[in-house]
């Protein structure tokens, strides 16, 4: 989806989505993004909004070749954002989305104007906070206590037919 921005200099942004969704959870906040006026909000906070699905999840195929992970997805991002036009914008994704944003923060440093992340996976541990990570003691408790949908999603993952029957696209 791509929605540009109604106000003075909207600022591009991709938003970058986790599992087991897809790019129509974000479908509810793409007005108020775009039109932030609309919403009693200022016009001048205005974004145009892209929103890719990544490849193979809800209605993208899957990927052609085999090694087509967070890296190789922020390299198509980069490129779809060339492609609209777009040189500089900001990065939102949580979850997997979070690894493909961090990754075009990290692989394209000079064209995002902002990143933000939401739940990240008690698995994924990006490089750059390394030296700031609390101890493996600390990380096992956070993800006992707050990481249990993840450990959900590890688990219902091997059964796909009990997730089949809540998600209409398997």
């Amino acid at each position: 989806m791509h929605q540009r921005g109604n106000g003075p200099a909207p600022l591009p942004l991709v938003l970058t989505h986790g599992w087991p969704g897809s790019f129509l959870e974000m479908q509810a906040i793409i007005p108020m993004l775009t039109d932030p006026a609309r919403f009693g909000g200022d016009a001048r906070d205005a974004f145009h909004v892209v929103v890719p699905s990544l490849p193979g999840y809800g209605f993208s195929a899957a990927p052609a070749a085999k090694g087509t992970g967070s890296y190789e997805v922020a390299g198509l991002w980069a490129e779809l954002m060339t492609g609209l036009g777009y040189q500089r914008f900001g990065a939102q994704g949580g979850d997997i989305g979070a690894g493909v944003s961090s990754w075009l923060a990290c692989r394209y440093p000079d064209r995002i104007a902002g990143l933000h992340l939401n739940f990240i996976p008690g698995s994924y541990r990006p490089s750059p906070a390394a030296a700031i990570l609390p101890p493996w003691s600390a990380r096992r408790r956070w993800r006992g206590r707050y990481g249990r949908f993840s450990s959900r999603c590890e688990i219902r993952a091997k059964h796909p037919g009990v997730d089949g029957a809540r998600y209409p696209a398997g």
